[in-house]
Order: C-alpha cells, then sequence, then structure tokens
C-alpha cells in the first residue's frame, strides 16, 4: 500500500474514532466569491461536527478534472452518465465520454457537457478526509510567525490584499480547527496530511 493510501486510511480510522462527521450540499447558484475558482468544478457547503456537539462550516472546491475523473471511474459518476440528456447509454463508450469531457465544441458535446457537469456537482459528494486534509494545509499558518513569514513561505506578495485575505481566511479555518478538533487531534491531523 502506498503512503498516500495508507495515510488517507489512518486519517479515516483517527476522524472516525474521534467522533467527527461531516455533511455537504452542492452550491449551485451564488457561489461565494473567495470560491468562484471552483465554478467550472463544484463548490459545497461542508458542516463538520464533532461527537455531534462542535461544528465547523466551511467552503470546499471541486476543481473540474476531479469531477470529470470521477464521471468517468466511480461506479455513482457512470450512473450520472447514464440518466444524462441528450446522453444516448448504449453510446457511452469510455472514447465517446472523454471526448464529452475534453472540449469537443460541437453543439451535442457542450450541451452534453454542462448536463453532466449539473448533475455531477448534484451526486459527488467530498469526502471527509479530502475536507479535512484540504483544511489542515491552511494550518501551515500556524508555523509561520507573521504575515510576511507566511507570504514567504507560501510564495505571496507581501502587499497583496488577495494574500492578505487568504492569510486571514487561513488563520480563521485554523482556529476554528483547534475549537473543533483540539490541538492533539489537529496536529495527529496535520501530520496524516502532509503524507497524502
Amino acid at each position: 500500500m502506498e503512503d498516500y493510501e495508507l495515510a488517507t486510511q489512518e486519517l479515516s480510522d483517527l476522524l472516525q474514532k474521534s467522533g467527527i462527521s461531516h455533511a455537504c450540499e452542492p452550491i449551485l447558484d451564488n457561489i461565494p466569491e473567495d470560491m468562484q475558482w471552483a465554478c467550472q468544478g463544484g463548490v459545497y457547503k461542508v458542516t463538520i461536527t464533532k461527537n455531534l456537539v462542535r461544528k465547523l462550516t466551511t467552503h470546499y472546491g471541486v476543481a473540474w478534472g476531479v469531477l470529470a475523473s470521477w464521471l468517468l471511474h466511480d461506479p455513482k459518476g457512470k450512473l450520472v452518465w447514464a440518466n444524462a440528456k441528450p446522453w444516448n447509454p448504449l453510446s457511452a463508450s469510455l472514447k465517446d465520454r472523454k471526448m464529452a469531457l475534453g472540449g469537443n465544441n460541437s453543439i451535442y458535446h457542450t450541451e452534453l457537457r454542462e448536463t453532466l457537469l449539473k448533475e455531477a456537482r448534484k451526486a459527488y459528494k467530498p469526502t471527509i478526509t479530502d475536507v479535512v486534509s484540504s483544511l489542515a494545509m491552511d494550518c501551515g499558518v500556524l508555523d509561520c510567525g507573521c504575515f510576511e513569514d507566511w507570504c514567504s513561505e507560501y510564495g505571496y506578495d507581501t502587499d497583496s490584499r488577495k494574500a492578505e485575505r487568504i492569510y486571514n481566511q487561513c488563520k480563521d479555518n485554523t482556529l476554528q480547527m483547534l475549537q473543533v478538533f483540539g490541538t492533539d487531534t489537529l496536529n495527529q491531523i496535520r501530520e496524516l496530511s502532509y503524507r497524502m
């Protein structure tokens, strides 16, 4: 088993043992400004709870490539293909599906791609390990003494207002994670996430 798979399984076990669960719902309209980058893929409102008491609610973006891969390979994704209109499931060869997702500009494929994206956004559910490991990366802000150090570490310009907004969001996410998970669990999550 590769280290990625092992770390993912260990993180899943840790979250389950710690009583951490999640619920997510797709945001199909009025995508928050800070999540516009993911609008070609999907944006989800995710609520993470620990022992049904402590909560953290955040947005989680899924890139178009993740949805496309899911549509091509996951059994649930294949069901979306079968139900997509004007798709003819009898001719749904892997080659045809890849061509539709790859940007063929015919009206048929453009319409199909939009239908698939809409349905995939509704059907796809990010895993708890994906969401938590992504949030754990924001905790790198703990390792930096100040905004300037953080910019240096992550390649941002210290004169950028956008960088400052991202830095502040990372700090906010980290504080929320500390409140929900506690220091020890968060440190374990971070360690496993860096291996993924």
